[in-house]
């Protein structure tokens, strides 16, 4: 008997886990025990017979299973196979299933294009496989065929295959291309895989027969776990050693001579069994659900029509089941629309949401604490405390999928978006329009085309025609397929950072970004009524904007201001316009266009260790906002630092030649004062990003443009508030010298954690960056090559105006005994203990700018086991005076 709600009636039939089989229904039956207490008539009834299904099971299952009438829901059932599992059950168990897997799978490297690379570089060390790579080497120069048996290691290799039947071969041959209909792999290469055992290491080896010295074939070389004579005996078709193994596992109650205990549901599509057995032949075969146990229990149900009165329904079974219970993978339905109710409350969430996320999302699991009347549990409820049947991920999944469709039936991703956009510009007031583009662009003079969609609140666009300072940036983590550019600037007056735009692209060419500043601009005079502005045309507006050093967005923002220029309804706005009109994409990039010093620097770093100390020095040095009297001197050096040098100069110059004025100053057009005050760094719009990525990475597409609503929604939010109420985000106010403080210190406890990694590996990191030559060996060491020694280095170092330098002060050679007193027009004489060749001018070219005192020192390279150290002192000592700074290379140290 089951009590039911009359007003939302559930049939508790349907929460029976066995599989029925429907026998018949009746209408107008009297059911006495669902009479009525007051009057004792038995209840009209509506009557449902079926039987069971029974269940089904595996061609190797026992041909008997133990009875059951009644399984009370909580009661633990039995696992199949419940053997306990001892150790020598694990290493059967591992080396059986990485057999049956080398079999279903195959080596698919006869689906390559090609297969004539070598092996791996990891199997260089092995003389084994060095010997087969060589001789496939040979062979291929001279085009003669390749001996499969090089070497009396491969003997085993032989052995193996010739005394293979083909009795074996066929089985082979069957289990490999045994796969699901619905499989997609390629072919197996058809070769068979054998064991091979290093002859001085003894470590085993699984190798593909067909070809192992070429790539893509399989070669198995960690074996560590598993019983190596078992999985030989059964690469080999040893049936003495296997029949041993297998029936020593069978007297434990596992392997494929034990009976099956797995069984199946009759309303699954599962067809095979999840074990591997072996038949009468004593072939192995995967389990098949072939079988099905008949059962004779029956089940009849009464479900009255005046549920009012009779708020009961009666089940009566008959007769005991034959075969074990089933497992409890049947959902009843109202677990089902709780979870659907749940998941509707997500809203759009619900768009990337995965089983996990929801175990983790805080409303989520509230409702759910509330649904179980958990709320004084300090333990997260999951939905296996709704259901056992919930703790089947993928069952979970089965139903998010369900929900996302009708919740999202356009799809999440491009028509998602689409259909989105057409939402919010009909319920949403016009103060919270967020999705303002959502465009297909075909690309000039092809059939392809890219996708844009631009998202940004009315409010910032009055924050983006105000900005002076930009910084832009593009993320790939985000959204699956997307690229998220984004804009950001310091907003001064709430002391925050404010994100001002965020558009999902599908190409990075110059002509996407091109037409998506053009959008931009559109939208900030529909917000604004203004066009964006800039001050190198405009006198107001937009004075630097800080990128890195993608071509595509460079170029593609430089493309846009050359069609501003040339816009003739601007040049009433401006008389200077028609000034910059002849101006080419790069030439106007010269006005407005600053290169990340980070993203700068990470390239050089990149190429570093390849160059010499002197070439990095020079590259960094040209990162500059004032005038280098030795420029030139510096493009010499760089050039003399071999091909990725010359490369890298080139791409600065020619390649790429927004980018030296971008890093260098003097060669752009920028007002110095406009220089100092932009951002040197991307670190801000790059934080914006890592920001948002907390809330989730590979999103949908429509996951990401809501998450970017809201999390843009607070920021304004939280931007209106400062400016009206001067609530400012911290206690302590993010003003200029605050955030400078934070900088020192941030940049301090960087220097702190690098040297305290030196101090652990033993090698300073000068030493890591220092240019190595013979074997390992700097060329300022004894015993390096002295042959290979560059030209003398350039370095430049700038004093602070209220110290000024004094060159050559004090110049020691072995940094011990001093040799000589020098200014910028002696030399230093030689030592009595060194040959006077070692006795070399040095120079120095001071210049003035700016209050500033810069020399470049030409310094000559020491002889073999000593070095030149430097010392610079002021003539006036200060507290504040900077001690300089200590880089390595060609045996020079300036400190």
């Amino acid at each position: 008997m089951f009590d039911v709600d009359p007003n939302s009636f559930r049939d508790p039939r349907l929460n029976i886990q066995y599989s029925l089989d429907v026998t018949g229904s009746k209408d107008d039956q009297n059911c006495q025990l669902l009479g009525s207490e007051d009057d004792g008539k038995a209840a009209l009834c509506y009557k449902f017979t079926a039987k069971c299904k029974g269940v089904k099971v595996c061609w190797a299952a026992p041909p008997e299973f133990n009875p059951h009438v009644y399984i009370p829901s909580k009661e633990k059932l039995e696992r199949p196979r419940e053997e306990e599992w001892s150790p020598s059950r694990l290493v059967f168990e591992k080396t059986f299933g990485l057999y049956v897997s080398l079999l279903r799978e195959g080596c698919t490297a006869g689906t390559l294009p090609s297969a004539s690379t070598p092996l791996p570089h990891e199997g260089d060390d092995d003389p084994c496989l060095k010997e087969t790579h060589q001789t496939s080497s040979q062979a291929a120069q001279s085009h003669e065929p390749v001996d499969p048996n090089p070497n009396p290691v491969n003997q085993e290799l032989a052995v193996s295959e010739e005394t293979s039947t083909d009795e074996d071969s066929s089985l082979s041959e069957a289990l490999l291309n045994y796969r699901p209909k619905r499989d997609r792999r390629g072919p197996p290469c058809g070769g068979k895989f054998v064991m091979r055992v290093h002859p001085d290491s003894g470590a085993s080896y699984v190798w593909d027969s067909k070809d192992p010295s070429n790539a893509g074939h399989y070669i198995i070389r960690n074996l560590h776990g598993f019983d190596v004579a078992y999985l030989k005996a059964l690469l080999k078709s040893d049936e003495e050693v296997i029949r041993e193994r297998e029936e020593k596992a069978e007297k434990a109650g596992y392997g494929p001579l034990a009976p099956c205990q797995y069984v199946g549901e009759p309303r699954q599509t599962r067809e095979f069994c999840v074990y591997w057995h072996r038949d009468k032949a004593g072939k192995l075969r995967r389990g098949e659900l072939s079988g099905t146990v008949k059962c004779p229990s029956t089940f009849t149900s009464y479900v009255p029509y005046d549920l009012q009165k009779h708020p009961k329904t009666a089940l009566i079974t008959a007769g005991a089941h034959i075969h074990p219970p089933p497992r409890r993978t049947k959902t009843p339905p109202i677990f089902i629309d709780f979870l659907n109710s749940l998941l509707f409350d997500l809203d759009w969430r619900v768009a990337d949401a995965t089983p996990r996320r929801l175990s983790t999302d805080l409303q989520f699991t509230t409702r759910l604490r509330h649904i179980l009347n958990q709320n004084d549990s300090q333990i997260t409820p999951t939905l296996a405390s709704l259901h056992p049947s919930f703790s089947n991920l993928d069952h979970i999944g089965t139903y998010i999928k369900q929900v996302r469709i009708l919740k999202f039936p356009f799809g999440t991703n491009w028509e998602g978006a689409q259909k989105l956009k057409e939402i919010h510009d009909k319920t949403l007031p016009s103060d919270q329009q967020y999705i303002r583009l959502v465009k297909e662009y075909p690309f000039d003079g092809s059939t392809d085309s890219f996708r844009i969609i631009l998202c940004m609140f009315p409010q910032q666009s009055d924050l983006l025609r105000l900005a002076k300072w930009l910084v832009c940036d593009t993320s790939f983590k985000r959204v699956k397929g997307w690229k998220e550019f984004g804009i950001e600037l310091w907003e001064s007056n709430s002391e925050r950072s404010m994100s001002v735009c965020r558009a999902f692209i599908t190409s990075e060419s110059a002509e996407a970004h091109r037409k998506l500043f053009e959008e931009l601009d559109a939208i900030v005079k529909v917000d604004t009524a203004h066009p964006l502005r800039f001050h190198y045309m405009d006198g107001e507006g937009w004075q630097v904007i800080t990128m890195d050093e993608h071509k595509g967005q460079a170029l593609g923002f430089g493309l846009y201001l050359s069609d501003v220029a040339q816009d003739a309804r601007r040049a009433t706005l401006t008389t200077s316009l028609t000034l910059f009109r002849h101006l080419s994409a790069y030439e106007h990039l010269a006005y407005i266009w600053r290169l990340c010093v980070t993203h700068y620097r990470r390239r050089i770093l990149g190429i570093a260790p390849s160059l010499p100390q002197d070439v990095v020095n020079a590259m960094h040095s040209l990162a500059s906002p004032h005038v280098l009297q030795n420029f030139d001197e510096l493009l010499l050096v760089i050039r003399g630092g071999g091909k990725k040098a010359i490369d890298w100069l080139e791409d600065k110059i020619t390649g790429s030649p927004f980018a030296l004025p971008g890093i260098y100053r003097p060669k752009s057009k920028i007002p110095l004062d406009h220089w100092l005050a932009a951002n040197y760094t991307t670190n801000g719009i790059e934080q914006k990003h890592a920001d948002l990525n907390r809330d989730g990475k590979a999103l949908s597409l429509l996951s990401g443009i809501m998450l970017g609503f809201q999390y843009d929604a607070r920021s304004l939010q939280a931007q209106t508030i400062t400016a009206t109420f001067l609530m400012f985000p911290r206690h302590k106010e993010a003003t200029v010298s605050a955030r400078m403080q934070l900088a020192i210190r941030r940049q301090g406890n960087a220097e702190k954690k690098r040297a305290l990694n030196a101090t652990k590996t033993g090698v300073s990191p000068q030493k890591k960056k220092a240019r190595t030559t013979g074997k390992g060996k700097s060329a300022s060491q004894p015993g390096g090559s002295q042959g290979t020694q560059r030209p003398k280095a350039t370095a430049l170092s700038t004093a602070p105006p209220t110290a000024p330098v004094e060159p050559f002060a004090n110049l020691s050679l072995d940094g011990a005994q001093p040799i000589a007193q020098a200014s910028t027009s002696t030399s230093p004489a030689a030592p009595a203990s060194l040959p006077a060749s070692s006795s070399k001018a040095i120079t120095a070219m001071p210049s003035q700018e700016a209050d500033e005192t810069q020399y470049a020192y030409k310094i000559p390279a020491p002889p073999p086991g000593y070095e030149v150290v430097v010392f610079f002192a002021p003539k006036q000592p200060t507290p504040n005076h900077n001690p300089g700074f200590r880089p390595q290379g060609d045996g020079a140290h300036f400190s």
